[in-house]
C-alpha cells in the first residue's frame, strides 16, 4: 500500500507540473496575441495618420479644399487632442499652432462680415431706429458714405 500511495503521489505531481506547464504557454500564447494586437492597432493609427495628412495636403489646393482641411484638423484636434479617441490621430504642436492662427482669422473675417451686413441694414431700418439703436456716430458714417 506505500508503494501505490507513493506512485499515485509521484503521479499527481506529474499533473500538477503538466498542468502548470500548459498554464504558463497559454499565458504566454496570450501574451503574443496581445503584443502583436497593440502592434497591429500602432501600425493602424501610424496609417491613418499618414492619410488624415496627405488627404489635409492634397484638398488644400482649392477653396473647397480649404474649407475640407479645416473642418478635418478642428476635427482632429477635438477628437483626437482633446477627447482622445486612439482611431483619431493627434495634430503636432507645429499644426495646432496653424490650426489656431487659421481659427483666429476665420473668426475676424466672419466678425467683419457681420459688422457689414449690419451696417448694409441700416440704412434700411430708417434714420430714428437707426440713431436709437447704433447711436449718432454710425448714423453720421453712413450718412457721409451717401
Amino acid at each position: 500500500m506505500g508503494e501505490q500511495t507513493i506512485q499515485q503521489r509521484e503521479l499527481e505531481r506529474k499533473r500538477e507540473l503538466l498542468l502548470q506547464q500548459q498554464r504558463q504557454r497559454i499565458i504566454q500564447s496570450k501574451k503574443k496575441k496581445d503584443s502583436q494586437n497593440t502592434k497591429q492597432t500602432e501600425e493602424k493609427i501610424k496609417k491613418l495618420r499618414r492619410v488624415y495628412r496627405m488627404s489635409n495636403a492634397s484638398s488644400a489646393a482649392s477653396v473647397f479644399g480649404i474649407i475640407i482641411t479645416f473642418l478635418i484638423m478642428n476635427a482632429q484636434l477635438i477628437f483626437g487632442n482633446i477627447l482622445g479617441f486612439k482611431k483619431i490621430p493627434k495634430l503636432t504642436l507645429p499644426e495646432i499652432a496653424i490650426l489656431i492662427l487659421i481659427d483666429f482669422l476665420v473668426l475676424i473675417i466672419t466678425l467683419f462680415i457681420v459688422l457689414l451686413l449690419v451696417l448694409a441694414a441700416m440704412p434700411l431700418i430708417g434714420p430714428v431706429a437707426a440713431v436709437n439703436i447704433f447711436g449718432t456716430e454710425i448714423v453720421s458714417f453712413i450718412q457721409s458714405m451717401f
